[in-house]
Parts: structure tokens; C-alpha cells; sequence
């Protein structure tokens, strides 16, 4: 089997169970469901009425804490491709494209990464 590599990793998917974008690299297999940190995090509240830890982190916080969707520059979207001007938890903004559009709101696991700048202590 082929090892995953880090930029496969931080691919973002839909999570199955809650339709919310997580990192394929962070998804969780648990009773045969494939399911992203935050119906992971309930799932445990409900089990174990735990309450997840500060470093329990979730979409779009990596492992490591730090939001890799935000270094996103360039995404393609039903065959066009967008700059990123700036990210919310689920959705890509990027600019107009001609005069007469408003600024478009791409929902983040419906986009393919194109461009990415990665911070200088990550390899690839």
C-alpha cells in the first residue's frame, strides 16, 4: 500500500455523517463509519460525557494546530479557477470575475486546491 503524502493529507473532504469539511488526513474511522473530528468529539460527549481537551482540535485546525486551508492561493471550481482572497471554517472568498458578479463563496471540500503556500517548517 502507498503511503499517503502530507499535501494528500490535507485534502478536504465532506464529512459523511455531518456534510461539514474536514482534512481527509484527520478523518476517523469508528463502528464502520468514516466520520470527521466533530462527530467524533459528540460521539465521545454522548459515550463518555467527556468534554473534548483545548488541544482537541477540529476543522479547520490540522493535528497541529495550524489552519492549513488558510494558506490555499489558487482553487478550481466547476472548471474555473478562483483565487483565494480569504477562507471561513467551510467556504473559500474569491473574487469577481467579470464586472458583473459579487464575490463568490466556494464551499471548501467542492473545491480541488490548485495553490498552496505552505509555512516554511512543513515539508512536502
Amino acid at each position: 500500500m502507498e503511503r499517503e503524502t502530507h499535501e494528500e493529507m490535507l485534502e478536504i473532504v465532506e464529512c459523511k455523517q455531518c456534510h461539514k469539511p474536514e482534512y481527509y488526513g484527520m478523518m476517523i474511522w469508528r463502528d464502520g463509519k468514516q466520520m470527521c473530528r466533530g462527530c467524533w468529539c459528540e460521539l465521545r460527549q454522548k459515550e463518555a460525557r467527556q468534554r473534548p481537551a483545548p488541544t482537541n482540535y477540529i476543522f479547520p485546525r490540522y493535528e497541529d494546530g495550524h489552519d492549513y486551508s488558510a494558506e490555499v492561493r489558487v482553487i478550481e471550481f466547476e472548471g474555473s479557477q478562483y483565487e483565494v482572497l480569504d477562507s471561513t471554517v467551510d467556504h473559500y472568498v474569491c473574487p469577481p470575475m467579470h464586472a458583473n458578479e459579487g464575490y463568490h463563496l466556494i464551499t471548501k471540500y467542492k473545491a480541488k486546491i490548485i495553490e498552496r503556500k505552505m509555512p516554511d517548517n512543513v515539508k512536502t
